[in-house]
């Protein structure tokens, strides 16, 4: 065979297998990294990860091949606790390499992105650090990114131990911090005042890194008098008691006055977190609700979907008051209102569309070990969601095999627990079977909204008669489009970040998108318009 080779531009030639040994594609670099961002919370544990590596080296030996990209990589028996907790992001440390090698700026474009677009926060810094560890002679006004990447004061202390665990995992680098951290820090202490100081000075002092601890580190220059009083009373732990949620209710006692004189200045994360609290105490709900209803764009919809899975669970307790059980309720609808809030601001799209929800049982893990919600109800969220904004849609979950849901309603929250109740699908994430009944009945649909882990596999063992008894959803698609619509739209919406995707990235009117918030409809809003939304936007941005 001289000549009759697989050519470097054949869409196959990135064929993979992802984490079930199915059939998945390999995307680029820079696109890699942005569907493992958009989906990564740092540390956190997933459904195909190893929740321990133990003393067996044959457990090494694979992991360490994902991590040669890195310099100075030497595991040994004494850094296996760091080992394993670097190794559940090892891809993708090992993909930041990759773009490293092809277009470094685009990691810190990536951090920002992710941390003022997405609302990330430890991925940002992790990105940030093996950057500036990575890159040896510097880029224009890499300094200037670092306000845009760490925007609280415990970021400091939290980029800080991220380096310095790092170093336990190089030796050769164990004292080492790169300029472009220690002066970038810097800058960020003369960003806030002795209240944003004080306020998360509290949380670091027995910690590894302590925010004294980062003040010595860094050495800022105190941009003015009362900011070198400041850092003074930072090195010498004399910072000002600041009035938080915490301190107001040790200090004032757990009440309604208390609650009440807490909720004009309370922030919203903390206000989601402690509405039990505040109905439990009898607080003024007048404060409470319009806020609900009003969402920032940074709060992700799961975190808006989790409050009222909990207040649901309280309101049905038997020894709750019929007053509480009121206001909860009263709560549940401005939180309800909230979610319809998101989808308003969300574009609509035109025409007919087929939303694909994964209810996999490798949708099950969590989305954090703290959280209690699981990646299948980020995607049947999304599901629903997806279902307010299409003017014509039709929803199907699967597994190991698929059904239609009826949604018959706009209430987001009622057709989330109509996908939630799907049963008896199996555990597998065979997407062929939905592709191959799309086939069969060739309804015609303008764009197909994929929901998934993107572990899809498919019943490829080959039978006498008929060969291989399925294709996977790539050909399928190619099938649809030469019998249906050539012109059908294909958004893949990846949740977790796992480094492949189902389709070759070559694949025409196919967008790969990643995250957990409602940017994922704008950037297929985008795409629909302009094209490839998520890599461009990204290249784009340019922090103000």
């Amino acid at each position: 065979m001289r000549y009759n080779k697989r050519s470097r531009n054949n869409p196959r030639s990135n064929q993979t297998v992802n984490c079930e040994g199915g059939i998945a594609y390999k995307p680029s670099a820079k696109r890699e990294l942005y569907l493992r961002v958009a989906s990564c919370l740092l540390g956190e544990p997933r459904f195909y990860a190893p929740v321990t590596i133990g003393h067996d080296p044959q457990k090494w030996k694979p992991i360490a091949n994902i991590c040669k990209t890195s310099p100075g990589w030497h595991p040994d028996e004494t850094q296996r606790a760091a080992y394993e907790k670097f190794y559940s992001n090892a891809d993708l440390f090992a993909c930041v390499d990759r773009v490293m090698q092809e277009d470094p700026i685009f990691v810190l474009k990536m951090a920002a992105f992710a941390r003022e677009q997405l609302g990330l926060r430890a991925v940002p810094t992790a990105l940030l650090i093996e950057y500036a560890n990575r890159q040896s002679g510097g880029c224009e006004n890499t300094r200037s990114y670092v306000p845009h990447i760490i925007k609280r004061v415990d970021e400091i202390t939290e980029c800080l131990a991220q380096q310095f665990q790092r170093n336990t995992l190089y030796p050769r680098t164990t004292n080492r911090c790169p300029n472009l951290i220690r002066r970038g820090l810097a800058d960020c202490f003369n960003r806030f005042d002795e209240y944003q100081f004080a306020k998360y000075a509290r949380y670091t002092t027995r910690r590894d890194v302590a925010l004294r601890d980062a003040l010595f580190f860094c050495r800022p220059k105190p941009k003015d008098v009362e900011q070198a009083r400041i850092f003074d009373r930072i090195a010498t732990n004399t910072l000002t008691v600041p009035q938080t949620v915490e301190t107001m209710l040790s200090g004032e006692g757990n009440s309604t006055e208390t609650w009440n004189a807490i909720l004009p200045s309370i922030g919203f994360i903390a206000l989601l977190k402690y509405l039990r609290s505040i109905i439990e105490h009898d607080a003024d709900l007048s404060m409470v609700v319009p806020r609900l209803e009003n969402p920032p764009s940074f709060v992700f919809p799961h975190q808006y979907y989790a409050a009222i899975t909990a207040l649901d669970q309280y309101k049905d307790r038997p020894n709750t008051s019929d007053r509480r059980r009121a206001n909860a309720a009263r709560i549940i609808r401005s939180l309800e209102r909230g979610l319809h809030a998101m989808v308003s601001r969300i574009p609509k799209f035109r025409g007919r569309t087929l939303i694909v929800v994964d209810v996999s049982a490798s949708m099950s893990a969590p989305v954090s070990g703290k959280s209690v919600m699981t990646c299948r109800d980020v995607a049947t969220l999304f599901g629903a969601m997806a279902n307010g904004i299409c003017e014509n849609a039709t929803v199907v979950a699967f597994a190991s095999e698929f059904t239609v849901v009826p949604l018959s309603s706009d209430d987001i929250v009622a057709n989330i627990t109509t996908i939630e109740n799907v049963r008896s699908l199996g555990g597998g994430t065979r997407a062929d079977k939905v592709f191959s009944w799309l086939n069969t009945t060739q309804d015609h649909y303008d764009r197909i909204i994929l929901i998934s882990d993107m572990q899809c596999y498919t019943n490829t063992e080959p039978s006498f008669l008929f060969g291989e008894r399925e294709k996977p959803i790539a050909d399928l698609l190619k099938t649809y489009r030469f019998k249906v619509n050539p012109a059908v739209i294909l958004h893949s919406i990846d949740l977790c970040g796992y480094g492949t995707v189902q389709f070759p990235e070559n694949t025409p009117n196919v967008s790969f998108i990643g995250g957990w918030n409602d940017s994922v409809f704008k950037f297929m809003q985008m795409f629909e318009e302009s094209g490839d939304a998520a890599i461009a936007a990204i290249e784009n941005y340019s922090p103000a």
